[in-house]
């Protein structure tokens, strides 16, 4: 896949004769696959170009409104890349660039990348104008564009898409967030070294107080991670440590047990999959107590992934 950083990077260079899709697929869930599925078959030869932004538009013109990310720029990329762009034009999204109406942003792709075409999901507005479905429609029938619609593609009874994966994460729902993303949802972090409880308690972990993507409700999940090349089993708390005295942090801090891990890992990258939650975080009164608890989360989350090999089970689309 080819990665372009802006229209003006991308022009004369991309292959032309293509079909291009906008928007800011974040998470890319599963109406975003299907959408590129629909791209893709739109496109033929040419090639399936997604025009996407390096950061969200409201973060330009409404930050107050800025929801939080589900994937990082990198790891959009890789998903829009298995899903098959063959071309990512990576905007950096600006006022002068959030003044361009749909109309503009349509001639440029038209005139300057050589697009043929364009494939939107049902409900998508783009440009200054915000213009929507039967305005789309209508400029690219004037424009001389092919224009095919993805109609709402539906996943455990819900229309897949990003906002409703962020309720569903807000809500701890990670088995149904994962049902519309179409894979466990990953949160990325570094491991820094912690007060040495969890390993004073019988279960030391990986502390990863910052990280980019949104955490799902505080609280105890079943969890795999992906550790300097290998993948984990194991079990993981998201909240503010109630139960102990800890440095302040302002979001919540993600302590991770994995099942096995035989190493001190402090400086290296973790990817951390929510497959299950267990339960609501607590507060203990003392340590002892804790450590009971911390032993029947362990217990429960093996007994998950015995239940459960291949992890959360997705059902097909419906």
């Amino acid at each position: 896949m080819e990665v372009y950083p802006g229209l003006a990077a991308a022009r004369d260079r991309l292959r032309t004769g293509g079909c291009a899709t906008v928007g800011t697929f974040d998470g890319v869930h599963r109406g975003h696959q299907a959408l590129l599925t629909l791209l893709n078959k739109l496109a033929g030869d040419g090639p399936a170009v997604v025009l996407t932004f390096r950061r969200h538009p409201l973060s330009v013109f409404h930050p107050e409104k800025t929801p939080q990310p589900l994937t990082s720029v990198e790891r959009r990329l890789e998903l829009l890349a298995l899903a098959g762009a063959d071309a990512v034009i990576l905007e950096e999204f600006d006022p002068a660039f959030g003044a361009l109406t749909a109309e503009e942003l349509l001639v440029r792709l038209r005139d300057e990348l050589g697009v043929r075409g364009l494939v939107r999901g049902f409900d998508h507005h783009f440009g200054s104008d915000r213009a929507g479905p039967a305005e789309l429609a209508a400029l690219a029938r004037g424009l001389g564009l092919e224009d095919r619609v993805l109609e709402p593609v539906r996943c455990c009874g819900i229309v897949a898409k990003s906002q409703r994966v962020r309720e569903l994460l807000a809500a701890g729902d990670v088995a149904r967030a994962a049902c519309l993303l179409g894979r466990p949802h990953r949160v990325l972090g570094r491991v820094v070294r912690g007060l040495g409880l969890g390993r004073r308690l019988g279960a030391p972990t990986a502390n990863l107080p910052d990280y980019y993507e949104m955490a799902p409700r505080t609280g105890v999940y079943v969890v795999s991670g992906r550790l300097i090349g290998h993948t984990f089993h194991g079990a993981a708390n998201v909240g503010w440590r109630p139960s102990v005295e800890a440095p302040r942090h302002e979001r919540p801090l993600l302590e991770v047990h994995l099942f096995g891990l035989d190493r001190e890992a402090y400086g290296a990258a973790l990817a951390v999959d929510f497959h299950h939650r267990l339960r609501d975080e607590e507060r203990f009164d003392n340590l002892d107590e804790l450590r009971k608890s911390i032993a029947a989360d362990i217990d429960a989350a093996r007994e998950w992934w015995a239940e459960n090999p291949d992890g959360v089970p997705i059902p097909l689309h419906g």
